[in-house]
């Protein structure tokens, strides 16, 4: 594949957020948009509609924004599909397309990934465990590229007090994830649970 032509420079902040088209990703998406200009693909965005969790549909909206919107700084997931399969294709995409790869990458995870969280089954658990081991592994498997990847934990993520953080408190903790005062930041995942976690029964 060539380098696509690029309108952007390096200094434009373009986030894409994945699973970002409703639910806790298009609060999130919403909440980032006063920092930086988002792009989001989902089945349900306006623009970039896919199902993330089909190979040939997310290989091509990811094709399609950086041709048409440019590249991209950031990449938030809000995964609902296979985080690794994402990854690949977000970081290779946007590699060849203009020779470098994105700065910071933001997996939104969940606390049952660190803790046991009744509520929910040994299959989420697994699942939540392995995308926490995939974060740090790729922490890792990018150097010498200067490229950063972190997970956010949230507990009960409710709009009031009733919960353990609110959307706004989850897309906060990103948007500073994603930035340079965050550089020393890698492989790390951030609890959002008021400290709740840390209480024994």
């Amino acid at each position: 594949m060539s380098q696509l032509p690029c309108r952007w420079d390096q200094a434009v902040n373009h986030c894409l957020v994945i699973g970002g088209s409703r639910g806790i990703g298009k609060q999130i998406a919403d909440r980032l948009a006063a920092s930086y200009t988002i792009t989001v693909i989902g089945r349900t965005a306006k623009k970039y509609a896919a199902d993330v969790t089909d190979d040939k549909e997310f290989f091509g909206a990811v094709n399609e924004i950086v041709a048409h919107e440019g590249p991209f700084n950031h990449v938030v997931f809000v995964p609902r599909g296979p985080l690794l399969k994402m990854v690949r294709a977000v970081m290779r995409t946007h590699t060849m397309a203009i020779g470098r790869r994105v700065e910071s990458m933001v997996v939104v995870n969940s606390i049952a990934s660190l803790y046991v969280a009744s509520e929910q089954d040994e299959e989420y658990h697994a699942l939540k465990g392995a995308t926490a081991s995939l974060v740090r592994y790729l922490a890792l498997a990018s150097e010498p590229e200067p490229m950063r990847i972190n997970g956010v934990c949230p507990g009960r993520i409710r709009e009031d007090s009733t919960g353990d953080c609110t959307p706004y408190e989850v897309a906060d903790t990103i948007r500073f994830l994603l930035s340079a005062e965050s550089s020393a930041v890698n492989g790390q995942h951030i609890v959002l649970d008021r400290g709740r976690s840390l209480r024994l029964p």
